[in-house]
C-alpha cells in the first residue's frame, strides 16, 4: 500500500504524522494545512499535488510520501495508552498559551501529567551540567523558594542544574515541569528515570517528538526553546562559554521573554558565560525577591503566594553542626568580608568556605556581592 493510499486518519493523527516527519517543521506544517484545507488533506495529496504547492523540497515531498505512516501511528498509539500521553496541538485550548506565542511553536505536544501546569506561571532554570556545588545549590534553593511561591519550574530534566532545579521543586512541594530532548518513551539520562516519575505525579514531562525519537544531539538546542517558550523568564544559574544554557537563553531574548543571571566567580570557567550574560544586559539576580520584582507585570494575572522568608526556624538554628555556629558567631547582621570572618576564626580559606556554603543553604546566612556575608536570623 503507498503512503498517500493509506486510511483516513484524522487531524490530530495526521498532525502526528506530518511531525514525524523530518524537516518540515511548523511554519511548513501550517503552510500545507492552509494550501490544502487540513493537516489530513495534505497528508492525503499526492505526490504531485505535494511538489505543485512549491512548499517543500523534492527531497521533503518524497520522504512524506513514503513514509510509514500506518506503521507510525500504529505504535504511536500503542505507547500513547502505554505511557499516558496526552497529545496537544496548537487547536486546542489547553496547548499551552505562552509557547504558542513564539513563532516556532511545536506542531504538537506529547505530555505526561498534570497539563494544567502548561498554562500556570512558569519561570525555568538551566545551567550546565557538570555544574559547580555553587551553582547546584543555587539552582535547588531558587526552585525551591520560587516554587512556594506558586511558581511552576521548567527545565531540561539533564544532570547537574536541572535536575537540581526540579528536585529544588519537588521538595517544596511546588509544581515542574521537564521538557526533554527525546521521545517520551525513552528517557535519558537513564539516572533520572525516578525522578521524571516524580515529575509525572507534581507537573509534567512534555516533548515535541514523536515517543520513540532517541536522544539524539540535535535536539536538546531544539526543546531549548520549548523552556524558554514555556517560561515568563529564564534564570542561567551558571554557564561556561559553551554551554547549553546560553542557546536557552538566545531564545529567551528572541522571545521576549526575561533572561536573569546569577553572578559567579570569575576565576570558575563555569561562570565565564554568565558573567558575560551580565556584561550584556542580562539581569543580575541575587535572591527570587529580584526575579519576582522585575516580572511583577507578568505575573499579575496569578495568584501567588508570599514569597518565602530568608529567615529560618528555631529547629534550623538547633541542628547547626559546632563548626557550623562556630562560624555563625563569627558574623552579625552588618555585611563581614569573608577575609575578615576568616581572620576573626582563625580558619583556612577551604575550610570556611564549605562552612559558609553549608550555612547559606541552610538559610542561615546570605551572600553579598563582593564576597560579604551576613546573618539572616538570630543564633
Amino acid at each position: 500500500m503507498k503512503s498517500n493510499d493509506c486510511y483516513p486518519v484524522s487531524e490530530r493523527e495526521a498532525l502526528l504524522v506530518l511531525n514525524a516527519v523530518g524537516h518540515l517543521g511548523q511554519q511548513r506544517v501550517s503552510r500545507l494545512t492552509e494550501h490544502f484545507g487540513s493537516a489530513a488533506n495534505a497528508l492525503q495529496a499526492a505526490e504531485k499535488e505535494l511538489a505543485a504547492s512549491q512548499i517543500l523540497s523534492s527531497e521533503i515531498v518524497s520522504r512524506l510520501v513514503n513514509f510509514s505512516r500506518d506503521e507510525f501511528l500504529k505504535t504511536e498509539r500503542e505507547l500513547l495508552k502505554k505511557f499516558q500521553v496526552i497529545v496537544l496541538t496548537l487547536a486546542d485550548d489547553d496547548y499551552p498559551k505562552l509557547l504558542k506565542e513564539i513563532p516556532d511553536a511545536p506542531v504538537v505536544l506529547y505530555a505526561r501529567g498534570d497539563i494544567d501546569v502548561l498554562n500556570s506561571p512558569c519561570i525555568a532554570v538551566v545551567g550546565p551540567r557538570l555544574a559547580s556545588l555553587y551553582g547546584l545549590s543555587v539552582a535547588e534553593k531558587f526552585s525551591s523558594q520560587l516554587a512556594e511561591s506558586g511558581i511552576t519550574i521548567v527545565s531540561g530534566l539533564a544532570k547537574g542544574v536541572d535536575t537540581s532545579a526540579h528536585r529544588g521543586a519537588l521538595k517544596a512541594k511546588g509544581k515542574t515541569i521537564a521538557v526533554l530532548g527525546c521521545g517520551l518513551a525513552e528517557m535519558y539520562p537513564a539516572e533520572n528515570e525516578k525522578l521524571s516519575r516524580e515529575i509525572v505525579r507534581n507537573g509534567a514531562v512534555v516533548s515535541e517528538f514523536p515517543m520513540t525519537m532517541p536522544p539524539i544531539k540535535y535536539n536538546f538546542p531544539q526543546r531549548n526553546r520549548i523552556i524558554s517558550g514555556l517560561s515568563l523568564g529564564v534564570i542561567i544559574a551558571e554557564a561556561s562559554h559553551k554551554s547549553g544554557a546560553l542557546i536557552t537563553s538566545r531564545f529567551a531574548l528572541e522571545q521576549g521573554r526575561e533572561v536573569f543571571a546569577v553572578p559567579g566567580k570569575v576565576d570558575n570557567p563555569n561562570a565565564a558565560g554568565v558573567n558575560n550574560l551580565i556584561k550584556q544586559g542580562a539581569k543580575l539576580i541575587m535572591s527570587v525577591e529580584d526575579v519576582l520584582e522585575e516580572l511583577i507585570v507578568q505575573l499579575k494575572p496569578y495568584t501567588l503566594n508570599p514569597v518565602p522568608a530568608e529567615t529560618q526556624t528555631p529547629a534550623a538554628v538547633k541542628n547547626l553542626t559546632e563548626e557550623e555556629r562556630e562560624v555563625s558567631l563569627c558574623l552579625g547582621k552588618q555585611p563581614s568580608h569573608i577575609d575578615q570572618i576568616a581572620h576573626h576564626c582563625g580558619r583556612s580559606m577551604d575550610w570556611l568556605g564549605s562552612k559558609l556554603l553549608s550555612l547559606e543553604l541552610k538559610g542561615i546566612v546570605k551572600q553579598l556581592p563582593g564576597k560579604f556575608f551576613i546573618l539572616t536570623t538570630n543564633v
